[in-house]
């Protein structure tokens, strides 16, 4: 099945997601492909296999054959732009986070009907590497976890109106509620810095737990790298260009092949596409970890 998606926002991301989205439509699984900004200069820079381009969301929305719509604007457009597509019966796919206002996303998660599909850009769950993670853990190859140690540094600079917060933190934070560390949220970090350009957390929970994420722009270095520690081995995920996994016991250590080649972005889409082809309505991630991921980070902005 081909389906026919709009993409709202041309922007830096934007242009990633096209990309991927491109990549798909070569291989036959996207039909047509419709692009909307309200920025006149990017829209001119939309590549002509794009087969149209729309300057504001109206008229994205009247296209009557339209399957799927991707919201990758500004954080403070993405509610109002996700109602507008529910209101449509569209499956829609919105890059995290949901909003930058966390007090408006409870009461948009609380409308999602039963019919809706709405998938939240965390990338790094469709990562083969977090896939083979979870499927470790699950196997206890490093007994219970008690630590988990997020690191995502760039040299690029802060894009305006960003936050490190929401916009690179989050997917550590996310990965914690993923692989069950949900009590982290009750913990008192002992150190918390947050700054537009950076975000460190350090925190005890009350099982032994740990969690320890750093994020930044503007940094010396690249860094790309979880840590998960057990109490009986660790393994280390570098989920750069080139992804590998290590896991390491008390009496060995080895590197754990990762098979699928594609990036986490295409990955996402492939999930997003065989969501709707599915015909069954998908929220993902689930409601209840949206919910705690809101909860989680609008405490700490408070």
């Amino acid at each position: 099945m081909s389906l026919d998606v709009g993409l709202l926002g041309h922007g830096r991301w934007g242009r990633r997601h096209l990309e991927t989205l491109l990549g798909l439509k070569k291989s036959g699984k996207i039909n047509r492909i419709f692009v909307c900004d309200t920025d006149e200069k990017q829209l001119r820079n939309v590549p002509p296999l794009v087969d149209a381009a729309y300057s504001t969301p109206e008229e994205l929305f009247a296209i009557r054959s339209l399957d799927c719509v991707a919201i990758v604007t500004p954080p403070n457009t993405h509610l109002e732009l996700a109602s507008q597509a529910m209101q449509k019966n569209l499956p829609i796919f919105v890059e995290k986070p949901l909003s930058d206002r966390m007090d408006e996303v409870s009461p948009f998660l609380a409308k999602i009907r039963s019919n809706t599909t709405l998938i939240t850009g965390f990338l790094l769950r469709h990562h083969s590497g977090i896939k083979m993670i979870q499927h470790l853990l699950s196997e206890q190859k490093i007994g219970a976890l008690r630590e988990l140690h997020y690191f995502r540094t760039t040299k690029r600079d802060k894009p305006e109106g960003a936050e490190a917060i929401t916009t690179l933190a989050i997917h550590g934070f996310d990965l914690a509620i993923l692989f069950g560390m949900n009590d982290m949220e009750l913990a008192t970090p002992h150190e918390f810095i947050n700054r537009p350009a950076q975000m460190r957390f350090d925190a005890s929970g009350p099982r032994k737990t740990r969690l320890f994420i750093d994020v930044s722009w503007n940094a010396v270095e690249e860094k790309r790298h979880l840590a998960l520690v057990g109490d009986k081995g660790k393994l280390i995920l570098a989920f750069g260009t080139t992804p590998k996994l290590t896991l390491i016991s008390n009496t060995a250590t080895s590197e754990i092949p990762l098979t699928n080649e594609a990036t986490p972005l295409a990955l996402e889409w492939e999930y997003v596409l065989n969501s709707i082809s599915s015909g069954e309505p998908t929220v993902y991630p689930p409601i209840e970890d949206l919910l705690s991921l809101n909860s989680w980070l609008g405490v700490l902005r408070s």
